[in-house]
């Protein structure tokens, strides 16, 4: 069910706030002119206190996911073995992504051509896009795939841990978030012709997510601490670990920016969204299946893929008809739900589907 409460939190935020507080901004990469808003709606009243704390919904929504998928990513790794994780990873994540992203590029286009606005993405873009290639990108098409970069990456970390010394070895796993957190750390060494560009590559492909891997970390702890690996000690030693090296490493990634950029945004929605997380999980056999946080938990990832940049378009289209924000945004909301349902059941169900089917004979016994 927390799914589906971190999807409603990223698509309120983007669509709800975000569109509304920085329209200019919004624009520019969702092909729209500008809006002129006299004032802001007033339903930005429920939720503007939150941002004046910097503390941002779609940072939570975020760290919800991440807490969510270092739970349960252990499960299904250690289920089936690392390359038959890879294989259904990969028939969970991309063939989704790829659909919705086609979706938000024709948005995108016609957003463009109603706007009278030149269409600058290439098919370049879309193919690195559509990859989640494992570097830094120079362009994000829907603005949201930089979290997905962020799973991809702590999919092959965990395979890579699980072989190394596994998930549930506390020494492993420290030395893990050390290495994340330390790696930009590390003193300017004299240029060797293998170590200084090995280091650099590593700094380039893991630094810039160094705390958001160490938080998932969090969540791994949460899976031992339920499996009975971790005794409750140790889960919050190692908690506590994790939290001083993901403020240490956020540190760094913000350094420069000024004390307001660094100690807002991720920095506090993510700690919320853990206490949020201990307190579902220290209940958990008293929360009841609700049908309507399990149906936004079900269609989560593809209402994720496709909510930002073509949530937009369809929200500048509906204001343009009839000036009444609270209503654009209801409109705008009710039509992606329908299509993340479609992509749900005829992209995302079949495709998982057959990533189990493919990787059945390698599944280990229980």
């Amino acid at each position: 069910m927390l799914r589906g409460v971190a999807a409603l939190m990223v698509v309120y935020f983007h669509l709800g706030e975000f569109y509304w507080k920085d329209n200019a901004h919004v624009s520019k990469y969702a092909f729209l002119q500008p809006l002129s808003l006299a004032s802001r709606p007033l339903y930005l009243a429920l939720t503007g206190w939150l941002g004046h704390n910097y503390i941002e919904l779609g940072g939570c929504g975020v760290g919800l996911f991440f807490l969510i998928s270092g739970f349960v990513i252990p499960f299904s790794l250690t289920k089936v073995g690392g390359l038959s994780f890879i294989i259904r990873r990969f028939f969970r994540i991309y063939p989704m992504y790829v659909a919705g992203l086609s979706f938000t590029t024709v948005s995108l286009l016609l957003s463009a051509h109603y706007s009278g606005l030149p269409f600058t993405y290439t098919a370049y873009d879309f193919v690195v896009n559509a990859a989640l290639l494992l570097v830094p990108f120079p362009i994000s098409m829907d603005k949201v795939n930089w979290t997905l970069v962020i799973e991809m990456r702590f999919y092959l970390l965990c395979v890579l841990l699980h072989y190394l010394g596994g998930l549930g070895n506390w020494k492993t796993m420290g030395l893990a978030a050390l290495f994340l957190c330390g790696l930009d750390y590390l003193p300017s060494l004299p240029f060797n012709p293998v170590l200084t560009p090995t280091l650099d590559w590593l700094s380039v492909l893991l630094l810039i997510h160094a705390p958001y891997l160490i938080f998932m970390f969090i969540g791994v702890g949460f899976h031992n601490l339920f499996r009975g690996t971790w005794s409750p000690r140790t889960f919050g030693l190692m908690t506590g670990f994790f939290l001083l090296l993901f403020y240490i490493a956020w540190v760094k990634l913000h350094s420069g920016h000024g004390h307001g950029h660094w100690l807002g945004g991720n920095a506090r929605a993510f700690p919320l969204m853990l206490i949020l997380f201990s307190i579902c999980y220290r209940y958990r056999e008293r929360l009841k299946p609700h049908p309507v946080l399990n149906f936004f938990a079900n269609i989560s990832y593809p209402l994720y893929v496709i909510h930002s940049t073509a949530g937009y378009a369809l929200m500048a289209l509906f204001f343009h008809w009839q000036h009444l924000s609270l209503l654009s945004f209801l409109e705008a909301f009710l039509i992606l739900i329908f299509l993340a349902y479609l992509l749900h059941i005829y992209v995302e169900m079949p495709m998982n589907n057959l990533g189990c089917v493919l990787t059945s004979s390698k599944q280990k016994p229980h």
